[in-house]
């Protein structure tokens, strides 16, 4: 009875001193590394109309977005929220003003390619891509600038 208690006990104890498990990285926080730096606009589709009116570029910095004008000029700064833990992983975007609505988006990230698709306040956040379906406001493609 003795011997079984001792065996017992030493594995209760071999459990007891088991590392503790790493904590998990914030979910998308691979893909905001993947993320950073300049893209630049490959095509754009606006309610199932190809668009390109004036945005050249996005350029991403730890949590900041800001979209260029073709000239260069920055014509807005966004706050930037990624979900990779989602299918299709998603991400959120506020406009640094107190009363700007936050657009809800979805978006695919393939090597030095992004496919993103985005809609306003008080639409259902985009489940795939289609930036045809009535509501979306935007569906577009970048390239990471080398």
């Amino acid at each position: 009875m003795r011997r079984y208690a001792l065996l017992l006990l030493a594995a209760v104890l071999s459990l007891a001193f088991a590392p503790a498990p790493l904590p998990r990285p914030p979910s998308g926080a691979k893909d905001a590394q993947r993320l950073q730096g300049t893209w630049v606009l490959v095509s754009r589709m606006h309610g199932g109309v190809e668009s390109r009116n004036g945005l050249g570029k996005v350029v991403i910095r730890g949590d900041r977005l800001f979209y260029h004008c073709m000239d260069g000029t920055v014509a807005s700064t966004w706050f930037l929220a990624l979900d990779a833990g989602k299918s299709p992983t998603r991400y959120d975007l506020k406009e640094g003003r107190a009363l700007s609505p936050t657009l809800q988006g979805a978006y695919e990230l393939e090597g030095d390619a992004l496919r993103l698709c985005y809609v306003a306040n008080n639409v259902p956040r985009p489940d795939d891509f289609d930036g045809r379906k009535p509501g979306r406001w935007l569906e577009a493609y970048w390239r990471l600038a080398r």
